[in-house]
Order: structure tokens, then C-alpha cells, then sequence
């Protein structure tokens, strides 16, 4: 019932600022899709972090001009996570519905044609599905993990017109394991990965 709650907050805010104008050039809201790749990877403590994997992420982007400099950009992504063990030949696979909301920094002489940017902010991270990929078969892990996680991200990205590209670093601030004492509740694993997305605005 809470993450349907939730996710009906996020379903509402989305409807909300999609019918807002959408002229760049008059100082309004710009919307956009995006996708790219995750190069994800899990911090285990105690023990030692898994190998990352490439994993993919896709969604939309809001853009809501707060200066002349500076945007609030906020993604509404489906975004994998997780990791691989080469030597088990295991996989992780974490997927979630991430909403980062991040400040834009404009750098640079502001050309209309290319500008490049700083971004930085916190993630919110819903947790749709968790399963665990060995030669045996697939377990379902979902029960065992937090259905939200925080994390903060921080990037640069180049604009192009209605172009742009970004990478970016997230990290992983709450511990997504949902063990009492018994199961091991004094571990704690945690997401990060190296993030490259493009994108279109409208």
C-alpha cells in the first residue's frame, strides 16, 4: 500500500507540470526523454563489493528554469541496477523507478548552441524488482531488500540545441538490506554506478 501511494504522488506530479507551457525561450518548463547506460555496481559491508555490469536506464526529463544560470532538473527514469560475479557467474539485477531531483549549473559563455553544465542532487528510488541470476536458476530477492533508497548524483553534461548528453557519479547513501538481527542485520549493501545518458528536449 506505500509504494502505491507513493508511486501515486509521482504519477500525479508528472500529469501536474506535463500541462505546463513549453517554450524554452519564454522562461517555461521544457520537457524531454532520456537513456543511456548504468555501469552499476553494489558496496557490501562487511565483504568485499561484487564486479560491476552494465545495466540501462530510460525515462523522462523536466527542465524548470529557477535563473538565468541555474534549472531544477527532475527524471522520472526506470533505472537497473545491481552487479556480477564473474567467478560465481552470478548477476544481481536491481530495478527501480528513480526519481532524481537535481540543481543544473550552466557553465561556460551560456552560447545558446552548446553549453556545458554541472549537475548535483539526491535520487529517490523505488524498488519495482530484485532477482539474483545463477547457473541454478533466478531467485527472487525483492522481500529481503528496502522498497526506497537514497542516493546523490553528481555530473557534467554539454547541451546541444535540443541535445544533450551527461555523465555522472551516484552514490548510494541508505542501506537497501531489510534483515532483522537473525538474517544478518549488521551487513549493509549499497548501490553506486557510473551513469552516461542522452537526450532530446521538446
Amino acid at each position: 500500500m506505500k509504494k502505491l501511494i507513493i508511486a501515486g504522488f509521482v504519477v500525479i506530479f508528472v500529469l501536474a507540470i506535463a500541462i505546463q507551457p513549453t517554450n524554452a525561450q519564454d522562461g517555461a518548463m521544457q520537457f524531454g526523454v532520456k537513456g543511456g547506460l548504468n555501469l552499476a555496481n553494489l558496496s557490501v559491508d562487511p565483504g568485499e563489493d561484487a564486479d560491476a555490469a552494465i545495466k540501462f536506464g530510460v525515462g523522462g526529463i523536466m527542465l524548470y528554469p529557477l535563473s538565468d544560470v541555474l534549472d531544477l532538473q527532475v527524471e522520472v527514469m526506470y533505472l537497473l541496477k545491481g552487479s556480477k560475479d564473474d567467478d560465481l557467474d552470478t548477476k544481481v539485477n536491481l530495478a527501480y523507478l528513480s526519481v532524481p531531483v537535481m540543481g543544473r549549473y550552466k557553465l561556460g559563455s551560456g552560447d545558446a548552441d552548446m553549453t556545458p553544465y554541472v549537475v548535483a542532487g539526491p535520487e529517490f528510488g523505488f524498488l519495482l524488482s530484485a532477482d539474483v541470476e545463477s547457473p541454478f536458476g533466478e531467485v527472487d530477492i525483492k522481500d529481503d531488500l528496502k522498497s526506497i533508497e537514497i542516493a546523490v548524483n553528481v555530473g557534467v553534461g554539454m547541451t546541444m540545441n535540443n541535445m544533450f548528453g551527461e555523465v555522472r557519479y551516484s552514490l548510494g547513501l541508505s542501506d537497501i538490506l531489510d534483515l532483522d538481527a537473525a538474517e544478518g542485520g549488521d551487513a549493509s549493501l549499497k548501490t553506486n554506478g557510473i551513469q552516461a545518458f542522452v537526450g532530446m528536449m521538446f
